[in-house]
C-alpha cells in the first residue's frame, strides 16, 4: 500500500486557486481521500491548515504584457473585463487558455495573446515545481489605456532609426508622408472602378485534433508529445468570386463605401440591387490604410527605421519599418511601407495584424485553441491620378502556425485576392498640390 500510495501522489496535478480538488485513493478495506487546497499566501497567515489540507502560495507574476485596447472600441463604450482560466506549468508559462468570461471577440483574444506572454513563478510543492490551475481577469479601462497610450507617445516621438546618419533621411521621410496622409485625409474624393474578390476559406473542426510524435527524452526511454494540428473539412471550405462596382465616396470628413455586386461566383446579376456587405471588406478601406501609420498624430506611436531602398510600381521608394511601441495599434503588430522618394506617396503598405472587425471566425479559433494568427494585408498602389495613388490590388492572407514544425510551419485559414481596374474619377481633389516635388 505505501509504494502503491507514493505512485499515486508522485503525479503533477493542475489546480485552480481557491478550488479543492479531492483525490480518492483506492484501499481494501475503504476509500481514502485527500483534500488539496491552493490559496494566496494572505489567506493561508495565521490560519491552521485542516487534516489533508496543503497550502500553496498562488503564482507571482514576474513578466507581463498590457494587451491590446484599440481606440474604435473605446469610442464605441465597449469596456469591462475578460475572465480566462490557464495553467500554470511548471517553468512558470500560461498554458491552456480558455476564456470563462467573454467581452468581445477582439477583446478575448487581446487579452489570450496577452496573456500568452506572461510569466510566473513556478509553484513549488515539496522543492518541486508543479502545475496549477489560475483564473485571472483582464480589465479593459478606457480611461487607463489613453493614460497609458499618452506615456507611449510621449517616449521620444517617433524612431529615429538605428544608423545616426539615416536619422535626418527618416525624419524628413516621416514629415513628407505625414503631409501626404494630411492631404489625403481632408481630400475631396469620388470615383468608382471594377473589383474582382477571389476568396479561399477553410474551416477546421471545432474540436481540438490532437496528433502524437514520438520522441527519446532526456534520460532515455520512450517518449510521447501530443499536439494539436488543425484540419481541413473539404465540405466546409468555402470559395467566393464577386466582381463588383466599388463607389467611393469622401467628403467634409465622411466616407462613403458601396460594392454593387455584377457577378456572384460567375452568375451575371440581374440587377444592381445586391450589396458586398461583409466586414472583412466593408471595414478594409485600403485607400486609407497609410493614415493609421503614418499619420501625425499616429507616427508617435511607433517606431520605425529605414531597412532599405528599392522600386515600387516603377518609382524610386524608400522602405521604411513601423513597429508599435505598445506592441499592437489599432490592430497593426508590424509593418513595411514603400514611400516615393519624390513625392512621399506611399506606393506599396503590408501589415500585419488582426482588425477589429470582419474576423470574429478566427479570433474564436486562435482563442480557442491557444494559438497567434499570422494575418499579412499587402495593398499596392498604381493608380495615380492629382497625385494622389488608388489601390490596383489588395491581398490578405491568414495563416495558423503549427506546433510541430517540420509537419509544416502554417495551417492556411484564408486567403483573399482583390484587384481594382476601370477607374472612373470624378472628384480628386485636396486643396494642395500632390504632385511631386
Amino acid at each position: 500500500m505505501e509504494g502503491r500510495l507514493e505512485r499515486i501522489l508522485d503525479i503533477e496535478l493542475p489546480m485552480e486557486i481557491g478550488a479543492p480538488v479531492i483525490i480518492g485513493i483506492p484501499n481494501d478495506e475503504e476509500p481514502l481521500f485527500l483534500m488539496i487546497l491552493l490559496t494566496v499566501p494572505d489567506r493561508a497567515a495565521g490560519k491552521k491548515s485542516r487534516a489533508g489540507e496543503v497550502i500553496l502560495a498562488a503564482p507571482k507574476p514576474i513578466h507581463t504584457v498590457v494587451p491590446a485596447y484599440p481606440e474604435e472600441l473605446r469610442r464605441q463604450g465597449v469596456a469591462g473585463q475578460v475572465e480566462i482560466q490557464s495553467v500554470v506549468d511548471e517553468k512558470g508559462n500560461l498554458m491552456g487558455m480558455k476564456v470563462t468570461k467573454p467581452l468581445h471577440p477582439y477583446l478575448d483574444f487581446a487579452a489570450v495573446q496577452a496573456l500568452r506572454q506572461w510569466k510566473y513563478e513556478p509553484v513549488v510543492q515539496n522543492g518541486k515545481p508543479i502545475s496549477v490551475i489560475i483564473t485571472q481577469t483582464v480589465n479593459f479601462d478606457p480611461e487607463v489605456y489613453r493614460l497609458n497610450e499618452e506615456k507611449a507617445k510621449n517616449q521620444g516621438g517617433p524612431g529615429t532609426g538605428e544608423d545616426p546618419s539615416s536619422s535626418g533621411m527618416l525624419a524628413k521621410v516621416l514629415e513628407g508622408s505625414a503631409e501626404y496622409c494630411r492631404k489625403l485625409a481632408g481630400a475631396a474624393l469620388d470615383f468608382i472602378c471594377e473589383e474582382t474578390i477571389r476568396e479561399v476559406h477553410y474551416s477546421f473542426a471545432k474540436e481540438m485534433q490532437w496528433t502524437g510524435v514520438a520522441v527519446s527524452p532526456k534520460g532515455g526511454g520512450p517518449g510521447y508529445i501530443a499536439a494539436w494540428i488543425p484540419r481541413w473539412d473539404p465540405e466546409q471550405t468555402k470559395k467566393y468570386d464577386y466582381t463588383c462596382d466599388y463607389l467611393f465616396v469622401k467628403k467634409d470628413g465622411s466616407i462613403e463605401e458601396r460594392r454593387v455586386v455584377l457577378k456572384d461566383n460567375g452568375r451575371k446579376m440581374p440587377d444592381r440591387s445586391k450589396l458586398l456587405e461583409e466586414k472583412r471588406f466593408t471595414a478594409l478601406n485600403p485607400l486609407m490604410a497609410a493614415l493609421q501609420i503614418l499619420d501625425k498624430e499616429r507616427q508617435p506611436l511607433f517606431n520605425f527605421r529605414i531597412i532599405d531602398t528599392g522600386r515600387a510600381q516603377g518609382r524610386k521608394a524608400y522602405v521604411i519599418e513601423a513597429i508599435p511601441k505598445s506592441g499592437n495599434t489599432w490592430g497593426v503588430e508590424y509593418a513595411k511601407i514603400w514611400i516615393d522618394e519624390q513625392g512621399y506617396q506611399v506606393l506599396r503598405g503590408e501589415i500585419q495584424g488582426v482588425p477589429l472587425e470582419g474576423y470574429d471566425d478566427v479570433l474564436e479559433d486562435t482563442t480557442q485553441f491557444n494559438i497567434k494568427p499570422i494575418l499579412t494585408t499587402t495593398h499596392a498602389y498604381e493608380v495615380e491620378k492629382n497625385g494622389v495613388f488608388f489601390p490596383a490590388h489588395t491581398t490578405i492572407r491568414v495563416d495558423y502556425p503549427q506546433p510541430i514544425t517540420w509537419y509544416a510551419k502554417v495551417t492556411p485559414k484564408l486567403k483573399i485576392d482583390m484587384k481594382y481596374d476601370k477607374y472612373k474619377f470624378f472628384t480628386v481633389e485636396t486643396g494642395h498640390d500632390l504632385k511631386n516635388k
